[in-house]
């Protein structure tokens, strides 16, 4: 298998704080969205999200769940980049992770 990693993110000045973890685990969310549709993944607005609950992502990246939480919170619209936003569902579900079009975080991050 092979992950596309976008050329923005690893060329643009922009995303050059964003550690290589963070990058990583924003390459697989991009995988994951590709299955968005068929796994049912669509909101009440016609949006597809991704879930990736923590402890999946400490064991695709072999780390503690503090680490992915903090990796998370790198790509998040509230204390990161804002490549990523967060909505809460509640109980024990895992949040919905909507990703945001690189265009639009850069734009953004350029108005800054």
């Amino acid at each position: 298998n092979v992950i596309l990693i976008p050329k923005e993110l690893v060329f643009t000045e922009a995303f050059a704080k964003l550690p290589g973890d963070a990058q990583i685990l924003y390459f697989v969310m991009l995988e994951y969205l590709n299955d968005a549709e068929e796994k049912g993944w669509i909101d009440e607005e016609g949006k597809l999200y991704i879930e990736f609950p923590i402890q999946e992502i400490m064991n695709l990246l072999h780390c503690s769940e503090r680490k992915a939480i903090r990796l998370l919170e790198e790509l998040d619209e509230q204390k990161g980049l804002g490549l990523i936003k967060k909505k809460t569902q509640g109980g024990k579900k895992p949040n919905r992770l909507y990703l945001k079009p690189l265009a639009k975080v850069l734009k953004e991050l350029k108005e800054k």
